[in-house]
C-alpha cells in the first residue's frame, strides 16, 4: 500500500513535471489531505478545486486513493494521482478564464454514471469505444479493455466503431504503442458506427466530450449510456513521437474503467402474467412507468381493463414485489401487436427489456402466433437495436404517426 509519505512524494515530483506557469494564480497552492472525502451520496471524492473567500486552491484528498486504490501499485497509484491533479488543474486554468467546460463535462458524466451505477459498481453488459474513424484510439481502447477484463470483467464483450467513417487500417503508431502495453491488435477490422451497432451495446465510450455531444444529436435518448472514456479528452497527436504518450493515457482511464464495470448480478428476477386480479400496486408501477416513457400514457385504469382481455397479454418483471419492467400486447388469430415496452431507468442494461421481448414472443408463439409485429419511434435508437437483436427486421414506416413530439414511426416484424 502507497503510504502518506510516500503518496506526498509522488505529489512533488509530479508538480515538479509541470511548468511554473500553469500554478500562476493558484495562491492556496495543491494540498495532500490525509483524510478521505465523501460526497452527498457516500462516493469517494479524489480531488477538488476551490476558488473562495481563501483564494484559489486544490485538495487532493490520499484517504480516498487509499480506500479506491490502495491495494494497487505503485506505478498505477501514481497514474491515478497524476491524473487527479491534471484534472483540478484545469479546472483552475478554466476558472482563471471564466470557461465552465470541464465543468460542464463533470456535470454530464455525473449524470450518466449515476443512471448506470449499482451498489457494487456500474452494471453494464457490453461496451462499444468510439472515435473518428475507428483506426486509432477506439480501437487501441478496446484491446486495453479486452487485456484488462480477462480477468476482472471478462464475460462483458467490446467493440470499437469510427463515428464519422471507418478507416482503411489501424493507426501503426498507435497500434505500436498499444501493443508495448501489451494489448493484442491482431485481426482488426475498422468499423463505421450504425444505428443497429449502436442499439447493440449498453455503454458507448467516447475519447472526447465533443464525440459525445455528436452521438447524443444523432442518438436522441441515448443519455443513460454515452460516457467518455476518461475524465480530460483523449485527443489524437499531431506528432508521431507523442502517440505513446497518448496511449498510456489511453492504458489508464480504461484500466480504471474496467475495474468499476461489474455484469449485472444474477437476482431473483420473474417474469409473470398481469391479469385483472392481479395486485393493484403493479397496475399503479405500470402506469408509473407509461407516464415516465411514453407521451400518450396508459392509464391504470385502462392497463386494469386491457388486463381482462383474453386477446391481450401483459408480463411485468418483478423483483421482491418491484415491478422493474413490463410488456403488452395483443393477440389476434396468428398475429402478435406489441404495444409498448419499458423498463425502470434504474434498471436499464440488466438485459430486462431483452427477457420480456423473448417471453412476450415465446408465449405468443404457445398460442398459435405465426408473426409480431410493433411500431417504435424512428429516434429511438436503443429500442430498435433491442428489437433488432431479436430478430426483428425494418419493413416500413408511417409518417408523423406519433405526437408529443410529432414523428414517424418504424414498423417492424418478426416471423416465428
Amino acid at each position: 500500500m502507497v503510504s502518506y509519505k510516500d503518496a506526498g512524494r509522488m505529489l512533488d515530483k509530479l508538480m515538479e513535471a509541470l511548468p511554473l506557469g500553469i500554478f500562476d494564480g493558484l495562491n492556496g497552492g495543491v494540498n495532500l489531505i490525509e483524510e478521505p472525502k465523501k460526497d452527498s451520496k457516500g462516493g469517494y471524492i479524489l480531488g477538488l478545486y476551490h476558488n473562495n473567500m481563501m483564494g484559489r486552491y486544490i485538495e487532493l484528498f490520499y484517504g480516498s486513493f487509499r480506500e479506491l486504490y490502495g491495494d494497487i501499485p505503485h506505478e498505477q497509484f501514481e497514474r491515478r494521482l497524476r491524473s487527479t491533479l491534471h484534472h483540478e488543474l484545469t479546472h483552475h486554468i478554466e476558472g482563471l478564464a471564466g470557461d465552465r467546460s470541464l465543468e460542464r463535462w463533470d456535470e454530464e458524466q455525473d449524470m450518466t454514471w449515476e443512471l448506470l451505477e449499482g451498489e457494487e459498481g456500474i452494471f453494464v453488459g457490453s461496451i462499444l469505444f468510439v472515435d473518428d474513424d475507428d483506426t486509432a484510439l477506439a480501437p487501441a481502447a478496446k484491446a486495453l479493455f479486452n487485456m484488462y477484463a480477462a480477468e476482472r470483467c471478462p464475460d462483458i464483450p467490446a467493440e470499437s466503431a469510427g463515428l464519422f467513417a471507418a478507416g482503411e487500417a489501424l493507426q501503426p503508431e498507435c497500434r505500436k504503442a498499444a501493443e508495448a502495453l501489451g494489448a493484442e491488435m491482431e485481426g482488426f477490422e475498422c468499423k463505421e458506427l450504425t444505428e443497429e451497432l449502436f442499439g447493440q451495446y449498453e455503454a458507448v465510450s467516447c475519447m472526447t466530450l465533443a464525440q459525445a455531444d455528436e452521438l447524443l444529436e444523432r442518438f436522441p435518448g441515448s443519455e443513460n449510456k454515452v460516457i467518455c472514456v476518461s475524465e480530460n479528452d483523449i485527443l489524437r497527436p499531431k506528432l508521431k513521437i507523442n502517440w505513446k504518450k497518448a496511449v498510456e493515457k489511453l492504458c489508464a482511464a480504461v484500466d480504471e474503467q474496467t475495474e468499476q464495470l461489474r455484469l449485472p448480478p444474477e437476482e431473483e428476477i420473474s417474469l409473470e402474467r398481469v391479469e385483472r386480479d392481479s395486485d393493484d400496486s403493479i397496475f399503479e408501477s405500470i402506469a408509473r412507468l407509461e407516464e415516465e416513457n411514453f407521451s400518450a400514457p396508459w392509464t391504470k385504469a385502462m392497463l386494469e381493463r386491457a388486463a381482462g382481455e383474453e386477446s391481450k397479454l401483459f408480463f411485468a418483471a418483478l423483483c421482491g414485489g418491484e415491478v422493474l419492467g413490463y410488456i403488452g400486447g395483443q393477440l389476434i388469430v396468428d398475429e402478435l401487436e406489441i404495444f409498448n415496452v419499458a423498463v425502470d431507468s434504474a434498471y436499464r442494461g440488466r438485459h430486462i427489456g431483452e427477457r420480456l421481448v423473448e417471453k412476450l414472443c415465446a408465449e405468443a408463439a404457445e398460442r398459435g402466433a405465426e408473426r409480431i409485429c410493433l411500431e417504435v419511434r424512428a429516434s429511438n435508437a436503443p429500442a430498435i437495436g433491442l428489437y433488432l437483436k431479436q430478430g426483428f427486421e425494418e419493413v416500413g414506416r408511417r409518417k408523423n404517426y406519433y405526437q408529443k413530439p410529432r414523428e414517424d414511426a418504424i414498423l417492424m416484424d418478426k416471423t416465428l
